[in-house]
């Protein structure tokens, strides 16, 4: 993995070639073995010289979203009444709940979902 991020390391056109599968399998790796070394991978992957690399970093979302949702840290937003003003959002982390069924309950006011919980929601639903 070092060997493949220095390789990689600052070579856009390298970068840039990078196909889809290549971010599955170290995706996949990080899902069974959770090696910090395969997330420096992909975190190296994201950038080129200080530049982002929105494709790359696209693929990577994605791998995660679809292939790994668990990796993902989750919260949820409780409304609750501020006493020295009228705020009141709270960002409140629930990392015992999975994805699917945090999605399944978050609703926000009139009835809307952050895109987070629909994507949650219709992959559940087709699991």
């Amino acid at each position: 993995t070092i060997t493949l991020k220095e390789i990689y390391m600052g070579k856009r056109n390298l970068l840039s070639r990078i196909k889809p599968d290549l971010i599955v399998q170290f995706v996949e790796l990080l899902k069974e073995i959770k090696d910090p070394r395969y997330i420096d991978f992909l975190l190296n992957m994201c950038h080129c010289d200080g530049s982002p690399m929105p494709a790359i970093q696209e693929m990577i979302s994605d791998g995660l979203f679809e292939r790994a949702p668990e990796l993902l840290p989750v919260c949820t937003v409780q409304k609750i009444k501020n006493v020295n003003s009228s705020a009141s959002s709270v960002l409140v982390g629930e990392a015992a709940k999975s994805p699917a069924k945090l999605a399944a309950e978050v609703s926000f006011e009139k009835k809307r979902e952050s895109p987070v919980a629909m994507f949650y929601r219709r992959n559940s639903a087709s699991n």
